[in-house]
């Protein structure tokens, strides 16, 4: 399988390959046989119940996990890299170029916002560069991340110390730092799970709307189907390590996704839980 490049989309943008990939853990396959491709500037919701392999194959995506079995590529303007072969060096300038948003944000929570903004470039510095950044942002790093802050909403935060923010604010905060990145490919786990249905809304309907706006390829993990659906051209669904669909969100029957999380409940029950 493999990606073909959006027609709009920026020369600069990431594209993935999965091929036949798999993740073992024990006795456990928490991914099975997996293949995918997600062309540059692509926009895709990953979708299907706790424990389908979501978190998994976006690690696989950020070069954070390597497969026990098969492939996985990026692809960019100079080529396609197969991730578990890659040299320091490769992965270091891919990481550099690849953003995640964590389910636990992984922010520093005692620092102020912009220091948490910068931290979104510390792939591309050695240490002199990110403690100086860190500890003594010039101007034009201040104005980049202010700019920022105000895109997402909460430009008036950036002095503030992180951890007086609220969920919502915090959550910003982080895809400010992924966007200070200059990300060629955006991945979100859950972004968001832990606030409220309003605030949920909006958050998506900003990253898909950055991700137009900036042309980076965006691959999101959701729980809440209604938004995937709104939003995302594409889902793929996972079930128990395996791709369960992959088609154009107007293809697929609401059946089909209560299907998906109807057996999860079943299973549940099965097992006394």
């Amino acid at each position: 399988m493999t990606a073909a490049r959006r027609d709009d989309a920026p020369p600069g943008a990431f594209g993935f390959e999965v091929r036949r990939a798999s993740v073992v853990y024990g006795p456990r396959r928490v991914l099975d046989q997996v293949d995918l491709a997600f062309a540059p500037g692509e926009v895709v919701a990953l979708v299907g119940p706790s424990g389908a392999g979501k978190t998994t194959l976006l690690r696989l995506l950020n070069a954070a996990l390597a497969p026990t079995e098969g492939v996985v590529l990026a692809t960019g303007p100079s080529g396609a890299v197969q991730l578990d072969r890659a040299t320091p060096r490769e992965l270091r300038a891919l990481r550099s170029r690849i953003g995640f948003v964590h389910q636990d944000l992984a922010l520093v929570p005692n620092v102020r916002v912009l220091q948490n903004v910068l931290h979104g470039r510390l792939g591309r510095q050695g240490f002199v560069a990110a403690l100086r950044s860190s500890l003594f942002p010039s101007r034009a790093e201040e104005e980049a991340a202010a700019r920022l802050l105000d895109r997402v909403g909460i430009g008036e935060k950036l002095f503030q110390r992180t951890d007086t923010l609220s969920g919502g604010q915090r959550q910003r905060v982080a895809i400010a730092r992924a966007l200070y990145q200059e990300p060629a490919a955006l991945l979100c786990d859950e972004p968001v799970s832990s606030v409220d249905p309003a605030r949920a809304r909006d958050t998506v309907l900003l990253l898909t709307a950055l991700a137009k706006e900036r042309g980076f390829t965006l691959v999101v993990s959701l729980h809440d189907v209604r938004l995937a659906r709104e939003f995302f051209p594409r889902l793929v669904a996972l079930r128990g390590g395996s791709v369960w669909f992959d088609r154009r969100t107007a293809e697929v029957r609401p059946s089909e996704l209560e299907e998906l999380y109807r057996l999860e409940r079943v299973e549940l029950l099965a097992d006394g839980s």
